[in-house]
């Protein structure tokens, strides 16, 4: 008796959402680094900080008439997205400026609080 209940749990693990979710992972965390070379991996953090200056001074009229501040929360939103990819892929250095991108454009553009 004991053994057909541990066999029906064990069938039940592998077909559960956990399972599925702990196979992703190890494929994920099996991967290997996103950019490994250091001259690419600054070249992609200077055009990440960039992209988020450019959005900055353009939503608040630096840089001629101002654009739209819907597009400025689909590049925060954006930014925010690629920071949760680096943390699936375990790089921290692009995930902290991803994030920091993406805050500094919440915070920077908080004034125009009729999103």
């Amino acid at each position: 008796m004991l053994h057909s209940q541990s066999q029906s749990q064990d069938a039940s693990f592998s077909t559960s959402p956990l399972a599925a979710i702990l196979k992703w992972r190890i494929f994920v965390s099996a991967m290997p680094p996103f950019i490994t070379i250091k001259t690419l991996r600054y070249a992609f953090i200077l055009a990440l900080c960039f992209g988020a200056a450019l959005c900055i001074s353009a939503t608040l009229g630096w840089l001629g008439p101002p654009c739209s501040i819907q597009n400025a929360q689909k590049i925060a939103l954006g930014y925010l997205l690629l920071g949760l990819f680096f943390l699936l892929k375990k790089d921290p250095m692009l995930m902290l400026f991803c994030f920091t991108c993406s805050g500094a454009i919440c915070l920077l553009l908080q004034p125009f609080d009729h999103f």
